[in-house]
């Protein structure tokens, strides 16, 4: 699977704010969705002390390798 470098143009083509993709991932709290996001290493881009953007290819290639392909044991 290929891995999008976060520096080149297409990666940054379409940035998510961080309420869609917590309501993408179906979190209901920004504490929960906060917490998942640093324990679990979702990629992000930090623009300021406040404002965090989620580049749409890395975070779609990130789930895509956590996917369970072989269905449930």
């Amino acid at each position: 699977m290929p891995t999008n470098n976060l520096t080149s143009p297409n990666a940054l083509a379409n940035l998510l704010s961080s309420k869609s993709v917590s309501q993408m991932l179906g979190f209901r709290d920004r504490s929960s969705f906060w917490g998942f996001v640093w324990r679990e290493s979702v990629p992000c881009i930090r623009l300021n002390a406040r404002h965090i953007v989620f580049p749409e290819i890395a975070l779609n290639d990130w789930l895509a390798a956590r996917s369970n392909t072989g269905g449930v044991k």
